[in-house]
């Protein structure tokens, strides 16, 4: 709300209309026009120009580690779990690009993927956070699970329903980001 408010006296005297969009440091690039298509094309070219920025100096380099090798029975696991709590067959994605690998390698990435979804969209469609998961495979997700229902029982007002407490993406430290879901698209 503070940082809401703080956007809000930024941009008072602003004629939107001469903007493309704000970046903000930790929360991400808003884009606005009077239609959501052309707001939506404006979100694709600044975030194309950052990855450019960003790819043209190495950055993304500096994240990116060997493809590891891929322990299927492991990740067998990692799909049965999730199906289980999502109680129904459920796909899951393993990303082991070097990209991956480095971002779920990052010695703070556990506190990063925490830090909270960028929109209430995100809330919705991928929980607040991701599961990380550990050597304990099973435990892990079970954790997330019970985790994701304390949260929704604390911030219900009884009136909305729960989705299904497995996870929509996760970080395997080490291994690559996880996808989750009931179809490929």
């Amino acid at each position: 709300f503070k940082l809401a408010k703080a956007v809000l006296n930024a941009i008072r005297s602003v004629a939107l209309k001469n903007i493309d969009g704000l970046i903000l440091m930790n929360h991400g690039v808003l884009t606005f026009d009077d239609e959501a298509k052309a707001s939506y094309e404006k979100m694709i070219r600044i975030t194309s120009q950052a990855e450019t920025f960003l790819r043209v100096r190495g950055a993304l380099d500096a994240v990116a580690k060997d493809t590891p090798v891929e322990n299927l029975v492991d990740l067998s696991a990692v799909r049965r779990k999730v199906s289980e709590i999502n109680g129904t067959a459920t796909l899951t994605c393993l990303d082991s690009s070097p990209e991956a690998c480095g971002f779920s390698g990052l010695k703070d990435v556990q506190s990063i993927v925490i830090r909270g979804p960028i929109t209430p969209d995100h809330a919705i469609r991928i929980k607040p956070a991701p599961v990380i998961i550990n050597k304990e495979i099973e435990t892990s997700l079970s954790d997330f699970a019970s985790a994701y229902q304390t949260y929704f029982g604390r911030h219900t007002d009884g009136s909305q329903s729960m989705l299904d407490p497995a996870p929509a993406w996760g970080v395997w430290p080490g291994v690559g980001t996880l996808s989750f879901g009931r179809s490929l698209e």
